[in-house]
């Protein structure tokens, strides 16, 4: 829970952000209409999984979720710090592979349907004129798997930052411990190449 509390004010923190809470509560409905468009195209490519292929999905799902996440916020915010030791020409490299490594994730978790859909719950403003998008994967069987989206506005548009399951688990706090220790042992260029390594294994497990 820390750690996701953290990931949700410092992504407020970059992002300053100073609406009113009416006013992010009168725009919730579009960054749950975001989500949602995004859940429909997992629904269509899960549908249609074992004709696309792994790279059938990924090229689907690519345009998707760059429209969707703004990935060049999330790959600074999983950096940290550690951002400016990166060149120009490695930062663009690394919110490239960030983008590459998000879709190829989806296209490998999602290969295929059993009646699975999403729910969206609700929506909760939070401090600085971001908001939580709170939905549900319904299985056939199991447990549903619960989905919160901290989504905020890039520009004109609604994107998200932030993805954390069972309510806890941030993904973005998960990555930026991961990149850390690397950074650490190998700097920039041994994420980048980690990060290059983890794409062609998803790929050769399709």
């Amino acid at each position: 829970m820390a750690l996701s509390r953290r990931c949700l004010v410092l992504a407020g923190a970059v992002l300053a952000l100073h609406c009113a809470c009416g006013a992010a509560l009168a725009a919730s409905s579009e960054a749950a209409r975001v989500v949602e468009t995004f859940h429909a195209k997992l629904i269509a490519v899960m549908q249609a999984a074992g004709a696309l292929g792994f790279d059938g999905r990924m090229r689907e799902l690519s345009p998707a979720v760059a429209a969707t996440f703004n990935f060049p916020l999330m790959a600074r915010l999983s950096v940290g710090p550690e951002w400016q030791r990166f060149t120009p020409e490695q930062q663009q490299q690394f919110v490239d592979l960030f983008g590459k490594y998000s879709a190829a994730t989806y296209a490998g978790r999602f290969d295929g349907f059993n009646g699975e859909r999403f729910e969206t719950l609700g929506e909760k403003p939070q401090q600085g004129g971001s908001i939580v998008v709170e939905t549900k994967l319904v299985m056939p069987t199991g447990e549903p798997v619960k989905l919160a989206y901290l989504a905020a506005r890039n520009g004109a548009a609604w994107q998200i930052v932030d993805v954390f399951v069972n309510g806890t688990i941030s993904e973005l706090a998960v990555r930026r411990s991961e990149y850390t220790a690397i950074l650490r042992r190998e700097g920039p260029s041994g994420l980048i190449a980690t990060l290059t390594r983890k794409i062609d294994e998803l790929q050769s497990k399709s």
